[in-house]
C-alpha cells in the first residue's frame, strides 16, 4: 500500500500527474497544502474526474470530503489538538478512513484505534526536509487497531525493508515531486520494491 502525498508548492500540470499516479495503483493521494484555502482546494477537485474521489484524502478540510464523497480526512496535529479527546473520537467516527502523522511512541498508544491510519515519520532521513533525519529505523511499533504506515525518507533502495518491519504501507512525498516528469515511473520503482519486501517477509516466515 502506497499513499502520495502533494508537494505543498505548486507543480505544473499537477491534477494529470495525479490522476496518472491513481491510475498506477497509488493507494491513496493525500492534498496537502498547508497555505491553500477551501476554495483552492475545491478548483482542484473540480478538476479532477470524480471516479478518482474515492481515492483522495484530504488535509482537515471535513466539509470537503463530505461535499466530493472523497476517501478520507488527513487531520494535522493543530486540529487534531483542538479538540478534547471525547470530541475528537466522534469527529473522527463520522468521517472514516481518517488518518494523522505520528512522531512519538506516546501519540501512537494515544490514537491507536481513533485513527484507521497512523502515519509515522521520520522513518528515514527525510528527502523534502533538511536535517530532519530518520528516528524509527527497524521493527515498527506495536498498534492493535489502526494501520500504522511509514513516512519520511522513503525511496526505491529501502521501500523493501518497510515489510519486514511491520508497517501496513509507505507514504512518499520528496521521492515523488523532487522531478516530477518523472512521478509515474517513481511509483511503479516503489510498487515493485514494495512487492519484493513482501515475498521477502513472507518467506521469511515461512522459514520459521
Amino acid at each position: 500500500m502506497i499513499w502520495v502525498f502533494t508537494a505543498p508548492h505548486p507543480v505544473k500540470g499537477e491534477i494529470e500527474i495525479i490522476k496518472d499516479l491513481l491510475q498506477a495503483g497509488a493507494h491513496k493521494v493525500v492534498l496537502r497544502k498547508p497555505d491553500w484555502t477551501a476554495q483552492q482546494y475545491t478548483a482542484l477537485l473540480e478538476k479532477m474526474d470524480a471516479q478518482f474521489y474515492r481515492q483522495i484524502i484530504i488535509r482537515d478540510n471535513c466539509w470537503l470530503y463530505k461535499s466530493f464523497r472523497l476517501g478520507g480526512v488527513h487531520w494535522s496535529r493543530e486540529n487534531r489538538e483542538m479538540l478534547l479527546p471525547a470530541q475528537l473520537q466522534k469527529w473522527v467516527s463520522n468521517h472514516p478512513h481518517s488518518s494523522t502523522g505520528v512522531h512519538t511512541l506516546s501519540e501512537i498508544a494515544s490514537l491507536d484505534g481513533i485513527f484507521n491510519y497512523l502515519l509515522l515519520s521520520p522513518v528515514f532521513n527525510s528527502i523534502s526536509k533538511t536535517d530532519y533525519d530518520g528516528r524509527f529505523m527497524g521493527i515498527a511499533p506495536a498498534v492493535k487497531y489502526s494501520r500504522l504506515i511509514a513516512l519520511g525518507g522513503i525511496h526505491e533502495r529501502n521501500i523493501d525493508l518497510l515489510p519486514g518491519w511491520n508497517f501496513s504501507g509507505a507514504a512518499v512525498l520528496g521521492y515523488i515531486w523532487q522531478h516530477p516528469n518523472q512521478a509515474l515511473n517513481k511509483l511503479q520503482q516503489l510498487q515493485q520494491q514494495w512487492q519484493l519486501g513482501v515475498e521477502k517477509k513472507m518467506e521469511n516466515e515461512n522459514k520459521k
